[in-house]
């Protein structure tokens, strides 16, 4: 008799417990549970490098646009014959002195944002461009963020052109801001705010002769004329974020930088026409004469014409200041689009017939980028192409 039982001759014999199974983790897509931009492109970045067919490429694009590869565009079936471009831009901002600076996104192509200083400040070049701030904020600012494409065709309002793809219709897959301090590190100061400040647009009167002029003004702020009959006004509602903070905003010193994620602001993913007359994009409009644009025009800087927009897209408001005199900037921009193009364009033989249809992927898509906050450090981004 066994020991046990010799001490306790009453009691039962134990069954032996079944072994319980392990809990399974979560693969792919569902495991992906992060509170930052930079913990979410960790983990997108250790999937795809452990070849786990279950991550999104659509994903990879809304949460790294500067990076990702995918090139099917949104997964939603809503459109056909269509291109995927990845737009990647790059603009180089030097202060002389120290006068800070605003750059406002805007959900438009070709210029995708905005730099605005103070009235009569002629410190600022961007690009090696001198720009001189206008007296009203949001008059003849300098146009950032230029898709490379279309500096090949005319953007001027009121001049018929086409865009470069021969498209008719575009929507916007992904998008990214990423503002670097470039300058010296041991003499960087000052601060980065990033505010939430959604831009409204709609289309407004079209010129005639006398009716509703709309004046252009160059990057040193001097009265360009007035642009031809027949240039149709897009109305921009916004608002001045300047030293605004609010539970949204982001603040850190210039040099964390500064990544900013844009939001889709509805549940479907529009296709909006690329118009062959770009628009002039007049920012509180009141409909009085002599209506001045919202982008600055000269020959040595890219035209100032709205050929696309998408206000579903959210936009933000980023401020730089206290920063030391010479100090330099870079902005990175990143727009990923899908063209719907004509059977005439030379890019109809490299159209995807049929978008894929993944809805899970958009949900999530959506519930990542909408958890995030208007800004994370500019480092917090990823670097490394998965």
């Amino acid at each position: 008799m066994p020991k046990s039982q010799a001490n306790n001759p009453t009691k039962p014999k134990q069954p032996k417990r079944k072994p319980q199974p392990k809990k399974r983790k979560a693969k792919g897509l569902m495991s992906i549970k992060a509170s930052t931009i930079n913990q979410v492109q960790n983990k997108l970045m250790n999937l795809s490098m452990n070849h786990n067919s279950s991550v999104s490429g659509y994903l990879s694009c809304r949460l790294n646009p500067f990076h990702a590869t995918n090139g099917r565009g949104i997964p939603d079936g809503a459109n056909s014959n269509y291109i995927v471009i990845d737009h990647l831009m790059i603009d180089n901002i030097v202060d002389t002195a120290s006068a800070g600076f605003t750059i406002q996104t805007v959900p438009m192509l070709p210029a995708t944002s905005a730099l605005a200083v103070a009235a009569g400040v002629n410190t600022l070049t961007i690009n090696g461009i001198p720009y001189v701030g206008s007296a009203t904020q949001f008059l003849a600012q300098y146009p950032l963020g230029f898709a490379p494409p279309y500096l090949t065709v005319g953007t001027q309002p009121g001049i018929v052109t086409n865009d470069p793809y021969q498209s008719t219709k575009a929507r916007l897959v992904s998008c990214a801001y990423r503002l670097i301090y470039t300058g010296q590190s041991a003499l960087a100061s000052g601060t980065i705010i990033v505010t939430p400040n959604d831009v409204g647009l709609t289309v407004s009167q079209q010129s005639a002769a006398g009716i509703f002029p709309y004046t252009s003004n160059t990057n040193l702020q001097a009265n360009a004329g007035n642009y031809t009959n027949g240039a149709i006004g897009l109305n921009m509602d916004i608002a001045n974020a300047n030293n605004a903070f609010v539970k949204d905003s982001y603040i850190s010193r210039v040099e964390a930088g500064a990544y900013v994620l844009p939001k889709h602001r509805s549940r479907d993913f529009k296709l909006s026409a690329t118009v062959d007359s770009p628009y002039v994009p007049i920012a509180n409009s009141t409909g009085t004469s002599n209506s001045v644009n919202f982008f600055s025009s000269t020959s040595g800087a890219p035209a100032s014409g709205v050929l696309w927009y998408d206000d579903d897209w959210s936009s933000a408001s980023i401020q730089v200041s206290g920063y030391p005199a010479g100090s330099s900037f870079q902005l990175q921009t990143a727009f990923c689009m899908e063209y719907s193009v004509s059977n005439t364009s030379a890019f109809a033989n490299l159209a995807n017939k049929q978008s894929d249809f993944k809805p899970a992927d958009i949900e999530l898509s959506n519930k990542q980028t909408n958890s995030l906050p208007a800004a994370t450090p500019a480092s917090g981004s990823s670097t490394k192409r998965p």
